[in-house]
């Protein structure tokens, strides 16, 4: 078994560097969900994708939140047909 002696800097190094990163990767959720819709609207211009960016935000408590950005799209396009469900020999197929 390893021993040490228990420092007051590495008591404070214990606890300071998890919350610091923590407040850090907190901060950092606005802009990070920002510049992922932006980037998905230059993709969705580039590639000629139908529908909108929309995005759906995420609280984190009472003070954080941030969003999380996805492509609409219609649910139905022209020339495709609705599936219906048809029932063979008590088998439930869509059609």
């Amino acid at each position: 078994m390893v021993s040490g002696r228990l420092t007051p800097s590495l008591v404070v190094s214990t606890i300071a560097i998890p919350f610091l990163i923590a407040v850090f990767v907190l901060l950092g959720l606005r802009p990070l969900g920002d510049f992922w819709v932006e980037a998905l609207r230059v993709l969705q211009g580039a590639l000629g994708l139908p529908g909108e960016v929309a995005a759906h935000g995420v609280p984190l408590g009472r003070i954080f939140s941030f969003s999380i950005p996805y492509l609409t799209t219609p649910a139905t396009q022209v020339g495709m047909a609705i599936a219906t469900p048809v029932s063979v020999r008590n088998i439930t197929v869509c059609q």
